[in-house]
């Protein structure tokens, strides 16, 4: 809602898994809007966008891509729940920011150790390294469950208990964990590679006369 009231003809785009959790968030960015007294006049206000006089504009899309096909040079790309958000979604709209030099914010709690969004937070060597080239690095914001004031400490306890410990650690303290029906963890399949070994024969076409 900031960058729409402050910047001119900006188009913030908001992502969610489902169209239906998308006009969800655009309903809170309207409340704040109304909360402010509404100091920019609206000249649209439908289910999945709001536009202002200025020509800014705020819109809920799902995670499609199809969704991104039309914009483009967005000020704000927002992406919640990013770690059920699709990887193709998520490479299709990073190009978008090219040439508008936007911003992109996702939000998230963990949902496994792997997709992009498990990625910006893989502190291993190989996460370290795939970062290190960013000519842009992520500013990266963790806040547990503990953190924030109007979750109290018996309610957490309650759901430790309710949930298990895998769960409420992976919702509430933010842990990326193998999925529960992996063969082998990611720390074993990353254990499994080297750059240094060299094949043992050729892994060539073959051809026959």
């Amino acid at each position: 809602m900031r960058e729409a009231l402050l910047w001119p003809k900006a188009d913030c785009l908001v992502f969610c898994p489902t169209m239906r959790q998308s006009m969800e968030m655009l309903r809170k960015v309207r409340d704040f809007y109304r909360a402010l007294g509404s100091p920019v006049a609206e000249l649209a206000d439908t289910k999945t966008s709001l536009e202002l006089a200025n020509g800014s504009r705020v819109i809920s899309l799902p995670d499609s891509q199809e969704g991104v096909v039309g914009f483009s040079a967005p000020r704000l790309v927002v992406i919640d729940e990013g770690s059920r958000v699709s990887d193709e979604l998520y490479k299709s709209v990073r190009p978008m920011l090219a040439v508008s030099k936007g911003q992109l914010l996702t939000l998230s709690t963990p949902f496994g150790n792997q997709g992009w969004f498990f990625d910006i937070w893989d502190d291993s060597a190989e996460g370290l390294k795939r970062r290190a080239k960013l000519h842009e690095p992520w500013q990266r914001t963790a806040v547990p469950a503990s953190q924030i004031p109007r979750i109290t400490p018996e309610f957490l306890e309650d759901e430790r208990a309710e949930l298990g410990e895998r769960w409420f650690q992976q919702e509430y303290f933010l842990r990326f964990l193998d999925s529960i029906d992996a063969v082998f963890s990611q720390a074993v399949i990353h254990g499994a590679r080297s750059e240094g070994i060299e094949p043992l024969f050729d892994l060539g076409g073959v051809s026959a006369a």
